[in-house]
């Protein structure tokens, strides 16, 4: 893989964008965005102009890595590679069960959003799962997730282990224990009683604070 090819994937990322999203906008076919990203290929004449202009970057930026425009931000400034475990996901119903991450790669997230965790020193990315948080984020999602943010805020998302399976819900507390929520209006509400807790392996692994659309690969 090439530098050209490392910024068509980093940018195409940040911007939210599938492979075959990014064709559409191009006018071209679903692989040859691939073979950019692949470093089989590069984008010439009027294609890389096009793709310059989705990216709002010249076309200086996706050849070199510099922009000719005085005062244009370079990418690295605009994003921050975490790590991200691939074969890790957090799932609705009674949860996915993980074995141990061995794919570990790293995933783009605008700095600005960064930014707003004040301990971003345990950020890491995983994929959802199934489609219980529906419409806030769909099945192949993916999810950035502060270790460091542990304590429950009332309806914000958490990634959970429950028995060794990760969920991702919004949490509630109320007397009775804890309600466990969705999105998606097909999925009720659970409610783990605080009495459960003694025979049941519950952590909050962290929360939620930023999620993109699903990777095309």
């Amino acid at each position: 893989m090439n530098n050209i090819s490392i910024r068509i994937k980093k940018k195409r990322k940040l911007l939210g964008l599938t492979q075959a999203e990014l064709a559409r906008s191009l006018n071209v076919k679903p692989q040859a965005v691939s073979g950019w990203e692949r470093g089989l290929s590069q984008p010439r004449g009027k294609q890389l102009t096009a793709l310059a202009s989705v990216f709002s970057v010249d076309k200086s930026w996706l050849l070199y890595g510099e922009s000719k425009k005085h005062g244009e931000q370079c990418c690295s400034k605009l994003i921050a590679l975490v790590p991200f475990f691939e074969d890790v996901n957090a799932a609705a119903g009674d949860g996915f069960f993980n074995c141990e991450a061995n794919k570990q790669s790293v995933y783009p997230i605008p700095i600005n959003i960064i930014n707003t965790q004040t301990d971003n020193n345990a950020i890491f990315c995983i994929k959802a799962l199934g489609d219980s948080m529906e419409p806030m984020f769909s099945d192949g999602s993916i999810l950035a997730v502060n270790a460091n943010k542990k304590s429950i805020v009332d309806g914000r998302v958490y990634i959970l282990r429950m028995n060794d399976r990760l969920r991702v819900k919004s949490i509630r507390e109320n007397q009775f224990g804890l309600i466990l929520s969705s999105y998606n209006s097909d999925y009720k509400d659970e409610v783990i009683e605080w009495s459960s807790f003694s025979s049941l392996s519950f952590d909050v692994i962290g929360e939620v604070f930023w999620y993109s659309s699903k990777i095309n690969n």
